[in-house]
């Protein structure tokens, strides 16, 4: 196996699972790969975040989960919800959340190709190094990413410089401060090559729907299509 090459690990719900919750929860395993997304920090209405955080605090109460929990408390008390679901339900969320960013809301600075350049170089800064950076899409006001954290390298800190530098370049072409991304990430590990080869066709779709071009620009990158290795 060619080291120099991104391999694809397929969850793995038998070995070590390391849970924790922020506004999103997270879940995270050695070698997966994740299919990532992050948002402009007015790229949704905060009524409609008001509205989706009582939903999910509803659903997680009728299910027997006290929002209030931390760490493996919370995990315990969500990993007692039935697979079938917990899936579900995150599935509805998940959807409903992309369905809200492709609306388009927010000033939607991530269109400049100046900045959607800014943002799409900074996702393959530390591709080789600390990661692996797969397919990807920079949408008006939020990026997608497919990324395998390699050994020794946690996924926060990579999303932290990258969304810092990406923050610190867009804030100077568009003559602005304050804050450019919302602080949390919305991070999902990939289950396995059918769920891979959903979240890649996605990315390239995403784009196709936003009326973007592909390939070659400075929204989308497509990479691995076929020289991933898969790890059983």
């Amino acid at each position: 196996m060619n080291p120099e090459k991104p391999v694809f690990k397929p969850f793995n719900p038998y070995e070590s699972i390391y849970a924790y919750r922020r506004q999103l929860p997270h879940w995270r395993q050695d070698g997966a790969c994740y299919f990532v997304t992050w948002r402009l920090n007015d790229s949704i209405p905060e009524t409609i975040l008001e509205l989706w955080q009582e939903e999910r605090e509803i659903w997680l109460a009728a299910h027997g989960v006290d929002v209030n929990l931390k760490g493996d408390e919370w995990r315990t008390a969500y990993e007692k919800i039935s697979i079938e679901e917990r899936r579900v339900f995150e599935k509805s969320h998940h959807h409903r959340f992309n369905e809200c960013l492709d609306a388009g809301h927010g000033t939607c600075c991530l269109h400049d190709p100046v900045c959607a350049r800014i943002a799409l170089e900074s996702l393959f800064f530390f591709n080789g190094d600390r990661c692996w950076t797969g397919d990807s899409v920079i949408m008006p006001n939020h990026v997608h990413v497919l990324m395998i954290p390699k050994s020794g390298f946690e996924l926060e800190e990579i999303l932290h410089s990258i969304k810092r530098y990406a923050a610190r370049e867009i804030n100077k072409i568009m003559q602005r401060e304050g804050r450019l991304w919302q602080k949390d990430s919305y991070d999902h590990i990939v289950r396995g090559v059918q769920e891979l080869r959903a979240f890649r066709k996605y990315i390239a779709k995403n784009a196709a729907q936003a009326k973007l071009k592909l390939n070659g620009n400075a929204y989308q990158c497509t990479q691995w299509l076929d020289e991933y290795a898969v790890l059983d």
